[in-house]
């Protein structure tokens, strides 16, 4: 988290700084292009961005058929077991 930022960035640059580096390390590049998401959500809070993103962009890529085992899910680095 510390290379977000410190005390000199915005609250925008804190929230998709998160988000930006949720995309990179889930490897998400080829998947969603990142800029064009935020412009979609610009109507909404900052706040809600972070959340849809991890509910509908991360959490929506989970199949549970990927979850034969009934832990492990993997979503680039990512590894879940729920």
């Amino acid at each position: 988290m510390t290379r977000i930022g410190g005390e000199n960035i915005t609250p925008v640059q804190w929230y998709k700084g998160i988000v930006l580096e949720l995309w990179r390390g889930l490897k998400l590049r080829r998947e969603l292009k990142l800029k064009a998401w935020w412009r979609g959500a610009a109507d909404i809070s900052l706040l809600q961005n972070l959340s849809y993103f991890v509910e509908r962009e991360i959490l929506g890529r989970i199949d549970n058929q990927n979850m034969a085992d009934g832990c492990h899910v993997r979503l680039g680095y990512l590894h879940l077991c729920l």
